[in-house]
């Protein structure tokens, strides 16, 4: 399995988690040097009530038996072992107390002389402590290296078992060991539930946003029901031994703790029955058996101790030996699943170790020797000032435990020195490239030697497809453009997982994942570790790394190592596909500023005038080249040709389809040519150079300048404007037939009319009037013809500007669409008749 990288969001949680730790293990020194020193008085307590007394003791010698019920001592009231641990705060071997206890409902108060505990039962107490220590250190160095749901589990429940370990310091405020009791008694109702969780996802782990993840939330529930019954219990009831709610609360947690470990014990059966390939086998079976063997018991006597308070319990004492196997077992399948390697749990141990050796040591002479002179609440308060300043230590001893990490890799791993600083030094290189191939090819060549990999291959990811970019050594078949295909997929996982990824475990685990055809390429070429190069959380790339030469798989090591360059690769990739997207957008631009300039001269530069007439055209591109065209020009016969056209869609595809649109009309209207004759021919022209999907509306008109009679063919395009100034109206021109390109038989039709002084004619495509304002609303056919009838009096050229300003206005945003507008003005003053000739004209 691989490492999943942390989210920001994650990052302070996991700090939180992390200084649980230390700080457990600053508490467990003034802890450790109180239990060398503590007295023995030779009881077992349940509670308020003797549930054994050890022989010989001094509680057999002062008379105290089992079932007896503690009352005071020396006067303080001892309602459960809490205020009887705050009572004897300070005492020392030799010291004699008035012990009070309850006999068959009679009080009956007893000598108790407290002695020195014996050798073995220190030895033990000791060996109790250390198994904390242990869970501490190992939980830890897991989640120092493995940021998962695993490793989070696998912290939690090491932290949740120290606690219940680790011999804290007595402080002689009773409220205070009662708080310190019932977080003890609370954290185990959760321990069971942490354990259970993490049996459910031990070995193969899950990803953090798996539904079933959130689902096994759900296990925590029964202990939060029962933690606020034990709180509200320890604080509020009066004599514990009485209370049928203490009984209860504490067999429903001891039959919790039971029936949780037995059903982590279950699931691991389970899955040691089904024998998962990618584990080994053993590695299941060696993690079921430390649980049943370490936890199963200490689960039993925790029931035993509920059901019969006052017999004694040899079981429990067995189940503190075997306790060890718990941690032991665990950690040797996490060793073999990679998810910490014994270099660095070495490494970790000997910082752990030094730092202490430079802190425990002067906090212990200090509380040694200044605590025979302090007494009572003054000792306590001293050793909360002693661990407030270890721990203040400890944290600030940060550039301490760098140093002496550096000192134990130069002294225990020099080969790991050497190989840190090539791969930082070509990170550095990789931050210099600014070419997609040469930093894939420096990255794969220079991987090989740095950790004697099989292979090593580079994709680049292209939207959903991942192009090669480089490979080294040795593979089985050649790498292929591979694609992102479907959501189950191999490569979808990795991406969406975002961590490394090794391969075996990923296909044979207990939910192997889908293996399409896209994944198939890529396995097939040997990789045996995936790694998606991410950078500002868009994936940019993919390492594919195959196995080490020698056999085997890459360490913990050589895995963070792989994970700190594959960062700076995901950075320095995305600089270098930047910096080539940003020479191709250079590249683009000044080829479609040279299209641009191609296609202006495509179209008139000047305004044409023939006789009384003057044409004025202009078209503004919505994309950097227009799909419109307009053209003007006189034939040999006299005859004035104006066409407005307009391609389906815009920019370079509509450009292209319009490119020889304009030789085709001029081709198409030759002296003599009808008007049918020349589109029917443009029909077919475009019908060779397109599809179906693509078409071209167009106006084509022909103006004889002496008798003012224009026809035209409106083939698609929305119906030009003809303002009629001696009626003041404006009309539609309607007459032609359907676009062109689609359909090779259609037919066309002329239409005809008479030209008369101040009229104006207008042809446009439709990015004049779609242009939408602020509301979403079109600029329209309506405002068009009211703007044409309000500038019909100014010459061509200013009809037309004016008209672009007013669209301008009206929509200020981008362009929908080209725009491109055609002005045919007829400039001749009116002469006397003219009535006439437009009655004889007709509509």
């Amino acid at each position: 399995m691989g490492q999943r990288r942390v989210p920001p969001s994650s990052t302070t949680r996991r700090r939180l988690l992390l200084a649980i730790a230390p700080l457990l293990l600053i508490l467990e020194i003034p802890g450790a040097i109180e239990l060398w020193n503590r007295p023995f008085h030779g009881m077992n307590l349940n509670n308020d009530t003797v549930q054994t007394v050890d022989v010989p003791s001094p509680a057999a010698s002062a008379g105290v038996r089992a079932g007896d019920v503690l009352l005071s001592l020396d006067g303080r009231p001892t309602l459960h072992d809490a205020a009887f641990r705050a009572a004897l705060f300070g005492a020392r071997a030799g010291r004699s107390v008035a012990l009070e206890i309850g006999r068959d409902g009679t009080a009956v108060t007893l000598t108790l002389t407290l002695a020195q505990k014996p050798l073995g039962r220190r030895v033990l107490d000791f060996f109790q402590s250390a198994i904390g220590l242990c869970f501490l250190f190992l939980g830890f160095v897991t989640y120092l290296r493995r940021h998962d749901a695993l490793g989070r589990h696998f912290y939690a429940c090491c932290l949740l078992f120290a606690y219940q370990l680790l011999d804290l310091p007595t402080f002689p405020w009773t409220w205070l060991m009662l708080a310190i009791f019932t977080v003890r008694d609370v954290l185990a109702l959760f321990l069971s539930a942490e354990l259970l969780r993490f049996c459910l996802i031990f070995p193969e782990g899950v990803e953090e946003r798996r539904p079933e993840l959130r689902r096994r939330r759900w296990l925590m529930l029964p202990p939060l029901l029962v933690a606020p019954l034990h709180i509200w219990a320890n604080f509020s009831v009066a004599r514990p031994a009485t209370s049928p709610l203490v009984r209860v609360v504490g067999l429903a947690t001891a039959v919790l703790f039971a029936g949780y470990v037995v059903a982590a014990l279950i699931v691991f059966t389970r899955k040691v029955l089904r024998r998962e390939p990618w584990v080994l086998w053993t590695k299941l079976r060696l993690a079921a058996l430390g649980l049943a063997v370490g936890a199963l018991p200490i689960a039993l006597a925790a029931v035993a101790r509920q059901v019969w308070p006052a017999a004694p319990v040899p079981l429990e004492k067995v189940a503190v030996l075997l306790l060890p196997l718990v941690p032991a077992s665990f950690s040797v399948a996490l060793l073999r699943t990679r998810a910490i390697d014994l270099s660095d749990l070495l490494r970790q141990g000997l910082i752990t170790l030094a730092l202490t050796l430079l802190l425990v040591p002067p906090a212990a002479a200090f509380l040694m020797v200044a605590g025979p002179l302090l007494s009572g609440a003054g000792r306590g308060l001293g050793y909360l000032l002693t661990v407030l300043a270890v721990f203040a230590l400890s944290v600030s001893a940060v550039p301490a435990r760098r140093r002496i990490g550096t000192a134990i890799d130069h002294l225990l791993y020099p080969e790991q020195q050497t190989q840190r600083a090539r791969a930082q030094s070509l990170a550095a290189a990789l931050n210099q490239q600014r070419d997609p191939q040469q930093l894939a090819q420096l990255l794969c060549a220079d991987l090989l030697s740095l950790f004697h990999g099989s292979s090593a291959a580079l994709y680049a990811c292209d939207a959903e497809a991942m192009q090669l970019q480089a490979q080294s050594g040795t593979v089985s078949e050649r790498p292929h453009p591979v694609r992102v295909a479907r959501e189950a997929s191999l490569l979808a996982e990795v991406f969406r997982s975002s961590e490394m990824i090794l391969v075996e475990p990923m296909l044979t685990g207990p939910r192997p994942v889908h293996l399409d055809e896209e994944s198939r390429k890529l396995l097939a070429t040997g990789c045996a570790l995936l790694c998606p190069l991410a950078a500002g959380g868009r994936p940019v790339g993919l390492l594919a790394m195959g196995p080490p030469r020698g056999g085997g798989m890459f360490g913990t090591f050589e895995l963070h190592e792989i994970r700190m360059l594959a960062g700076h690769t995901a950075a320095a990739l995305e600089n270098a596909i930047l910096h080539r997207e940003d020479l191709a957008r250079e590249r683009l631009a000044a080829e479609m500023a040279l299209a641009r300039e191609i296609q202006a001269h495509l179209m008139p530069a000047s305004d044409l005038a023939a006789g009384p007439f003057t044409v004025s055209g202009k078209m503004i591109s919505s994309a950097q080249v227009g799909g419109d065209v307009f053209d003007h020009f006189t034939l040999g016969d006299g005859r004035v040709v104006m066409a407005v056209a307009d391609a389906s869609g815009k920019g370079v595809p509509a450009s292209l389809l319009m490119s020889s649109m304009r030789p085709a009309i001029r081709e198409a209207m030759q002296p003599g040519s009808t008007l049918v004759q020349a589109v029917a021919r443009l029909n077919r022209h475009v019908h060779a150079m397109t599809s179906e999907r693509h078409f071209i509306a167009l106006f084509l008109a022909a103006l004889e300048p002496t008798t003012h009679v224009m026809t035209y063919v409106v083939a698609g395009l929305d119906p030009p404007l003809w303002v009629r100034a001696r009626l003041g109206r404006v009309e539609q021109l309607t007459r032609g037939g359907p676009v062109l390109g689609i359909d090779l038989t259609a037919g066309f039709r002329e239409g005809v009319i008479r030209l008369l002084p101040g009229d104006v004619l207008l042809a446009y495509t439709d990015g004049m009037i779609d242009q939408e304002n602020a509301t979403g609303e079109p600029f329209g056919t309506a405002r068009l013809s009211a703007w044409t009838r309000r500038l019909k009096d100014l010459p061509a050229a200013e009809i037309r500007a004016g008209l672009f300003a007013a669209v301008e206005e009206f929509g200020p945003g981008p362009a929908a669409d080209d725009k491109t507008l055609l002005v045919l003005k007829f400039d001749a003053p009116a002469q006397a008749g003219t009535e006439a000739a437009e009655a004889s004209a007709g509509a």
